[in-house]
């Protein structure tokens, strides 16, 4: 199996015949002559059809030579001929011995929790297997885990067919059969039902093994793609994509057990991510923010370990202003609300490395989120007059790692903020953040 290059968040990408002699770190990986331009190519136009791209890279140029950075978004990108970068994010660790190897295995773990994702079904047990192969395989393997368990089950539904046939079947579609049959009149143009397996669901499926018989590098994942498709040989390929997941979308609960199947789909047939990012010279993008995968992995944390307590997630209870021409204007949505007998505990995550010997430059933390912090507050005391406890959680880095000395804002409103150490024992670190 060939293996994917790997490099860190806000490291950088170049192109080999630049520099003939160079290896690949975790902060600078180097790509053949093909890859790298193809790579520029998907850049350019996505920025040029919309300014999302340059969230996640930046192209640049010194002394002749081009070169990519790339910031905090993180996940797989296949290049036309092949190469798979790997793209993770920069997290501290204790030593650096095998960094690249924990830094994914923190990776694979933190996207799990990722809301309204397909990476949620990825298994413990699977990840434990599969831990060295590269990201875009086990995501592969766990789209075809979803088929095998689908096939033993797969519905039919009636689909609208129009036919010349010899017979009448149906309704008469009487300007077709005027167009096809006002000489040859033994024929009848029909309009009928069909209960079929070629039904939107089905050929999203057999769209997407086809699909993955393309991208994938490992010839365990083709091979169990390609026996999927011999046990559905009959089921066409969809014809339009978008549509199909429209009406997919729209269908009954007995389709339920499609879902995980085609959150996959939607993921290798329409690079859906929280990206839009579009064209032909790629394969593949799968490319999440950082600051999101954070935010939904501490939350889901607090949501496993508070039993007992309310939480409330991205909390829209109250506005900025409470009236402006009779409706609230600049919605306050903290990232989670606990509630406990006669505390209230605001929480919120940012991805962003702190420094707590920068006291002159406020640590790097921004003075827009220490507004924002301040908002939460004093409108949550207001309504629900308990004094909240404000906490804002960063990832911990060699520059941070204990609490800063709190945040007095006046009277008892106090922010405290906190480095989460992603190496740790989970629980552990909640429970100690909810005291």
């Amino acid at each position: 199996m060939k293996y994917p290059k790997k490099v860190c968040e806000f490291g950088y990408i170049r192109n080999i015949k630049a520099y003939p002699n160079a290896t690949d770190t975790f902060n600078e990986i180097f790509l053949n002559d093909d890859a790298f331009e193809e790579l520029i190519s998907f850049i350019e136009t996505n920025s040029a059809l919309n300014g999302d791209i340059d969230k996640a890279f930046s192209i640049y140029r010194k002394s002749g030579k081009q070169y990519i950075q790339v910031k905090n978004y993180v996940g797989i990108i296949e290049t036309k001929n092949k190469t798979v970068i790997e793209i993770l994010p920069k997290i501290y660790l204790s030593n650096d011995k095998d960094e690249i190897k924990k830094t994914k295995d923190i990776f694979l773990k933190m996207l799990k929790e990722l809301k309204n994702s397909p990476f949620i079904s990825i298994s413990d047990a699977d990840l434990q297997t599969k831990k060295d192969f590269p990201m875009l395989e086990i995501f592969i393997s766990s789209f075809l885990i979803e088929c095998e368990r689908l096939i033993k089950y797969l519905k039919l539904n009636y689909i609208k067919k129009s036919e010349n046939l010899k017979f009448i079947k149906g309704k008469i579609e009487i300007t077709n059969q005027i167009k096809h049959n006002s000489i040859n009149k033994s024929n009848f143009f029909v309009n009928y039902d069909k209960y079929d397996l070629n039904i939107p669901q089905n050929k999203l499926i057999v769209s997407t093994l086809y699909k993955i018989i393309n991208i994938s590098i490992s010839h365990k994942n083709i091979s169990k793609a390609s026996k999927l498709l011999k046990n559905l040989p009959s089921i066409e390929t969809s014809k339009n994509i978008t549509r199909d997941f429209q009406l997919s979308l729209n269908s009954n609960r007995l389709f339920k057990s499609y879902e995980k199947a085609l959150n996959w789909a939607e993921v290798f047939l329409l690079n859906k991510s929280f990206t839009n990012f579009s064209g032909d010279s790629i394969n593949q993008a799968i490319l999440y923010p950082m600051e999101r995968i954070f935010e939904d992995y501490i939350c889901s944390l607090l949501k496993k370990f508070t039993i007992g307590n309310t939480i409330k997630l991205q909390d829209k209870s109250y506005y900025l202003v409470d009236k402006h021409k009779n409706k609230g204007k600049f919605l306050l949505k903290p990232d989670a609300i606990l509630s406990k007998k006669e505390s209230l505990i605001i929480f919120d995550t940012k991805w962003k490395l702190l420094n707590s010997k920068s006291n002159s430059k406020n640590y790097n933390i921004k003075s827009a989120d220490m507004y924002q912090l301040y908002a939460y507050g004093k409108k949550y005391s207001l309504n629900s007059q308990i004094e909240p406890k404000l906490k804002l959680i960063y990832p911990k880095n060699i520059n941070f790692i204990d609490k800063l000395d709190n945040f007095i804002y006046d009277g008892d409103l106090v922010l405290e903020v906190i480095p989460f150490d992603l190496e740790r024992n989970e629980k552990e670190q909640i429970l100690s953040l909810i005291h």
